[in-house]
C-alpha cells in the first residue's frame, strides 16, 4: 500500500473565498442571457452539472469578483445540503460562474494538486469524514467558520503524477458515463417525438405513409372528450389497455429486511426517479414475504407509479428477475408497455392522475384513479409504436445497464486508488476487463432480442 504525505490545505490553496451574502442576488438581477449562476443542484456529482443554470448581468457578476469561479476552481456547499463539493470542468461552454451564498470557492495551486482527483478525494469515507468534521448541525445544518477550517485540514497526498493517473482513470470512466447519458436521452426523446406526431397530433403513418391528420385524414367528433380524433379510434381507459392494475404492498416492511444473497428485491418509492428505477440502492426482502405477498409482486416489463411524492411519474421495471414492490401502483402491460409508459408522461395523463388525487399531484394515487385515466389510441397504431421503438429502447436499457456497472466500477475503485491498493496499470486493466465483457455482453443481449417488453409473454 502506498504512503501517502499528510499536507496542509493551507499549501494547495492559492485563494478562498464566501459567495455574496444575503440577497446580493435579487431577483431582478436575473436574466436569460449572462454569468450563469450556480445552486445545489449544479454540484450533485464530482464533475459540477450545467444543467438548469439560472443567469445574472454582467454588471452584477463583475461587482462579486470573490464569488466567481473558473475551469478548475472547487466549489462548496457549507450551508443546507453541506458537504457537496465539485470541481468546474473545461468542457462547458462558460468560462465563469457565480456562486450562490450557500457556496464557498477554492482555487488550488494546479503545480501541487490536480483538481479532478481533489474533488475525487473529499468523494471517498475519508474524504467526506475530513470535510464534514467541523459540521454544526443546530439549526440549518453548517460548516462553521467554513473557509478558515477548510483551509486549516490536512489531507494525504500523493506524488503529483499519481494524482493524475488516478484522475485520467476517473475521468475516463465518468465519460464513458455521460457519453451513454446523451445517447439514452437522444433515444427518449425520439420516442417521445414519435409519440406526440403518432398519438397527440395524429400523424401517424397511413396506408401510403404520410402523415394521417397533415395529409387530409378523416377526424371524428367525439361527444365524450368534445373534440376531434381519427376515424377508427376508441377512448379506453387504462385498465382497458393492461392485464391488471393493482398497488404494492402498503406497510412497515422493515422485519422483513435481509441480505442481497439471502432475499428477494424490494423496489421502494425512493427508488423512482425521473430517469429510471435506481437500481443501486435497492434493499432485499425475505422469500416468505415475498411469496406471501403475490399481489404485490412486479415482473419484467410492468410499469411502477410511486403512489405519493414522485408527481405520477411512471417507471419500467426492466430487470429479468421478480420483485415486491412497496406503496406503488402496479400495471400489467397487455405487450403495450412503451405506449403507456409514454403515454403517463403525458400532460394529459399526469392531469387526470391530478383530479383523481384530489386536485393535487402530491396526494395519494391510487389503483382506481390510474385504471380511470382515459387514452385516445388505436390498437393497430400502438402496435406499430412498439415496433418501431422497440429497438431505441433496447440501446436505452444498455446503456443503464453499462453505467450501473460503471458507476459500480468507480466507487470500487475509487478508494482504492486513493489508498494505493490498486496502481494505475492495475486499474486500467480492470477498466479494459470491464469493457471487453460489456462488449460481448452487448452483443449477446442484441443476438438474444430478448429485451422486447411487449414480448414478455414469449
Amino acid at each position: 500500500m502506498r504512503e501517502n504525505k499528510m499536507v496542509s490545505m493551507k499549501s494547495l490553496i492559492k485563494s478562498i473565498s464566501m459567495g455574496p451574502f444575503g440577497s446580493d442576488v435579487k431577483v431582478e438581477y436575473l436574466v436569460d442571457k449572462g454569468v450563469p449562476f450556480l445552486d445545489g443542484s449544479n454540484l450533485t456529482s464530482v464533475k459540477m452539472n450545467g444543467d438548469n443554470l439560472r443567469f445574472v448581468t454582467r454588471e452584477k457578476a463583475d461587482s462579486l469578483q470573490n464569488a466567481l469561479v473558473h475551469p478548475g476552481d472547487i466549489v462548496v456547499t457549507h450551508r443546507g445540503t453541506i458537504g457537496q463539493i465539485s470541481y468546474v470542468p473545461y468542457d462547458l461552454p462558460y468560462d465563469e460562474f457565480l456562486i450562490s451564498q450557500s457556496q464557498f470557492r477554492v482555487s488550488l495551486d494546479t503545480d501541487k494538486v490536480n483538481p479532478i482527483w481533489f474533488a475525487y478525494y473529499f468523494h471517498t469515507n475519508e474524504g467526506k469524514k475530513r470535510l464534514l468534521s467541523f459540521a454544526n448541525y443546530v439549526g440549518v445544518p453548517a460548516l462553521a467558520t467554513a473557509t478558515t477550517n477548510f483551509r486549516n485540514l490536512e489531507i494525504p497526498l500523493p506524488e503529483k503524477k499519481i494524482q493524475d493517473e488516478i484522475a485520467s482513470i476517473l475521468v475516463h470512466i465518468q465519460d464513458k458515463i455521460e457519453i451513454n447519458n446523451s445517447l439514452s436521452y437522444k433515444l427518449e426523446s425520439l420516442a417521445s417525438m414519435i409519440y406526440d406526431y403518432w398519438f397527440l397530433q395524429f400523424d401517424f403513418p397511413d396506408e401510403n405513409g404520410r402523415p394521417y391528420r397533415s395529409s387530409g385524414g378523416k377526424m371524428i367528433w367525439n361527444a365524450e372528450l368534445k373534440r376531434e380524433i381519427p376515424e377508427g379510434w376508441k377512448v379506453k381507459d387504462i385498465e382497458h389497455l393492461s392485464k391488471c392494475v393493482k398497488v404494492g404492498f402498503v406497510g412497515p416492511v422493515d422485519k422483513y429486511y435481509c441480505s442481497e444473497e439471502e432475499g428477494i428485491p424490494i423496489v421502494r418509492p425512493a427508488e423512482m426517479t425521473t430517469d429510471g428505477i435506481d437500481y443501486s440502492s435497492l434493499k432485499y426482502i425475505t422469500h416468505e414475504f415475498f411469496e406471501r405477498n403475490k399481489k404485490s409482486q412486479v415482473h419484467y416489463g410492468d410499469i411502477l407509479i410511486s403512489r405519493c411524492g414522485k408527481d405520477g411519474i411512471p417507471n419500467i421495471y426492466d430487470k429479468k428477475s421478480d420483485a415486491q414492490v412497496l406503496n406503488a401502483v402496479i400495471i400489467e402491460p397487455d405487450d403495450n408497455t412503451l405506449f403507456l409508459y409514454q403515454t403517463l408522461k403525458t400532460d394529459y395523463s399526469q392531469k387526470q392522475i391530478e383530479l383523481g388525487t384530489g386536485g393535487s399531484i402530491q396526494g395519494v394515487i391510487n389503483t382506481k384513479t390510474m385504471a380511470q385515466v382515459k387514452v385516445i389510441c388505436s390498437m393497430d397504431v400502438i402496435r406499430r409504436y412498439e415496433i418501431t421503438i422497440r429497438k431505441a429502447y433496447h440501446l436505452v436499457k444498455l446503456c443503464h445497464e453499462e453505467n450501473r456497472r460503471l458507476a459500480s466500477l468507480r466507487d470500487f475503485l475509487l478508494p482504492l486508488l486513493m489508498n494505493g491498493q490498486v496502481t494505475f496499470k492495475e486499474a486500467e486493466s480492470k477498466i479494459k476487463h470491464f469493457s471487453d465483457y460489456q462488449a460481448v455482453a452487448d452483443h449477446s443481449m442484441v443476438a438474444e432480442q430478448d429485451t422486447d417488453y411487449g414480448k414478455k409473454g414469449e
